[in-house]
């Protein structure tokens, strides 16, 4: 695909999508200084299988914030409205569900949700997706310039 149509594919989004930079200062704004942040994972597979078997009501609790956060971009995604979506960590386009692996969202840990800016939502592809869980969170974790907490004994 040209440049001029990728261009195109990106204005069709509509005006409430937008593709940001992990650097970009609406996303710097969310991850303030010195504000825990928690960078969750959540497998492709896992989003569609709790779907179907959650209430309305359960998705609706304060502890499933991320992951509803995960779903609206999932299913945007799988509508089509988000055509061809981009692979956060390698930057190479797909289309459709069949290359998703994880959805990374990044979220402040403390405090109520801004409401105009929830958290990033991430696609990860299968290429990316590492084998374990803490090293694909380690390489979102890097490329938004966060850092992991430190434990163990003084």
């Amino acid at each position: 695909m040209g440049e001029a149509k990728r261009r195109k594919a990106r204005q069709d989004l509509g005006p409430n999508a937008r593709v940001v930079q992990p650097d970009a200062p609406e996303v710097r704004a969310l991850l303030e200084k010195d504000q825990p942040i928690n960078v969750h994972l959540l497998g492709a597979g896992a989003i569609e299988l709790a779907i179907r078997s959650l209430t309305l009501e359960e998705l609706m609790v304060p502890e499933r914030h991320a992951f509803r956060l995960a779903f609206e971009t999932f299913d945007r995604i799988r509508a089509g409205e988000i055509e061809p979506w981009q692979c956060f960590l390698c930057g190479v386009e797909h289309s459709g569900m069949q290359a998703i692996s994880v959805m990374a969202v990044i979220e402040r840990a403390l405090g109520e949700p801004a409401p105009d800016k929830p958290g990033p939502v991430v696609p990860i592809c299968h290429a990316c997706d590492s084998v374990s869980t803490e090293e694909t969170r380690r390489r979102v974790q890097a490329e938004f310039g966060l850092y992991g907490v430190q434990e163990g004994r003084a």
